[in-house]
């Protein structure tokens, strides 16, 4: 049996960048341990699957919980499954910015403004975790990664 979780956070203006450089690394050492899964960051929320070992599942949220880099981490899903959802690392960075048709798909489905950590639910973070899933694998066949 595989544990999956979902959290949601806000990130600490300060450290996004420090957080974001840090998850090449962390997806590395995740993988070596069997956590898999997929990480979105925006500049309000922070939203993260991770899958693996029950144990190994609870040592990395129990870290995370006390990671001074954001704040009101929220569990969202907490549940075990028979397969993986997610069979690698996944992140991608929600910003209309960089990618004004993938943020446009994501706030379709979401009001990603400042309180979407205390408003998002479980059935909802895992739409839009799927749905990015899908459109990363879209853009990966078309050859736009």
């Amino acid at each position: 049996m595989i544990t999956q979780l979902v959290y949601v956070s806000t990130p600490i203006d300060a450290c996004i960048d420090e957080f974001n450089s840090s998850l090449p690394l962390n997806q590395i050492k995740n993988n070596e341990c069997g956590i898999t899964g997929m990480m979105l960051t925006h500049k309000h929320f922070y939203m993260q699957l991770i899958e693996g070992d029950r144990s190994l599942v609870n040592l990395l949220y129990n870290k995370i919980v006390v990671d001074s880099r954001h704040r009101n981490v929220t569990l969202v899903k907490y549940q075990d499954i028979v397969t993986r959802q997610f069979d690698d690392w996944y992140y991608a960075v929600i910003d209309k910015d960089i990618d004004p048709i993938f943020y446009r798909s994501i706030t379709d489905l979401v009001n990603v403004g400042d309180d979407f950590v205390n408003t998002v639910s479980g059935p909802v973070a895992m739409c839009v975790l799927h749905r990015t899933a899908a459109i990363a694998c879209i853009k990966t066949t078309l050859g736009h990664t």
